[in-house]
C-alpha cells in the first residue's frame, strides 16, 4: 500500500482532482513495479486494483474514525467509514463524449431519467465511489474487486442502501 499526504495538493480537493493525480502515478507505478511488462497500464482491459482504486481519507473520514461517529453499518451500530473510490471512473455522458458510442448516450440518458439526487455533480446511479467500512478493506477485499464492474456494481448497489460491504459480497 502506498500513502501520500500533500495538504497543497489534497486538501479541499475533489475527487475529479484526486483521479488527476491519482492516474498518472498509477500508471508510473505500474510501469516501475512491473518491468517485465511490455506495453502500458490499459485501465479499459485490465487494471490490477492496485493501480484501479484508491482508498480516500479525508476530514469527515478521520472525524467518523476518531469520534465514532460515522454511518450506520453491520447489524445497526455507527461505524466508521473510508471513501473507496475508482480511480479510473467517468460517467457515462463522460464515457459518450471521448468515444461517441451510442451506447453510452443511452446509458446516460437513462440515468439521468431516473431523477437520483446529484453527488459530487453526478446523477447517475454508479458515482465512482462509496463509503466503506474501514475493516473491509484488506487483501480480499482487494482481491474481489479485480473482478471489475461486475464486483464494482454489486458493491455500489449494497452503498446505495446505506449497508457497508461484507465477505463475499
Amino acid at each position: 500500500m502506498t500513502f501520500i499526504e500533500d495538504r497543497a495538493i489534497f486538501q479541499n480537493a475533489s475527487r475529479d482532482q484526486l483521479r488527476a493525480h491519482f492516474q498518472p502515478w498509477a500508471r508510473n507505478a505500474y510501469r516501475a513495479e512491473n518491468p517485465r511488462v511490455t506495453g502500458d497500464l490499459d485501465p479499459e482491459v485490465d487494471a490490477p486494483p492496485r493501480y484501479g482504486y484508491f482508498v480516500q481519507v479525508d476530514e469527515d473520514v478521520l472525524s467518523s474514525v476518531v469520534d465514532g461517529e460515522g454511518l450506520v453499518g453491520r447489524r445497526g451500530m455507527r461505524s466508521s467509514y473510508v471513501n473507496f473510490v475508482n480511480g479510473w471512473w467517468m460517467s457515462y455522458g463522460e464515457r459518450y463524449a471521448r468515444s461517441r458510442d451510442p451506447r453510452w448516450k443511452c446509458i446516460a440518458e437513462s440515468e439521468v431519467e431516473e431523477d437520483l439526487e446529484p453527488v459530487d455533480g453526478c446523477v447517475e446511479f454508479n458515482v465512482g465511489w462509496m463509503m466503506l467500512d474501514p475493516i473491509d478493506i484488506s487483501v480480499e477485499f482487494y482481491h474481489d474487486v479485480g473482478w471489475g464492474e461486475e464486483f464494482w456494481f454489486g458493491a455500489v448497489s449494497a452503498a446505495a442502501w446505506g449497508l457497508f460491504l461484507v465477505d463475499g459480497l
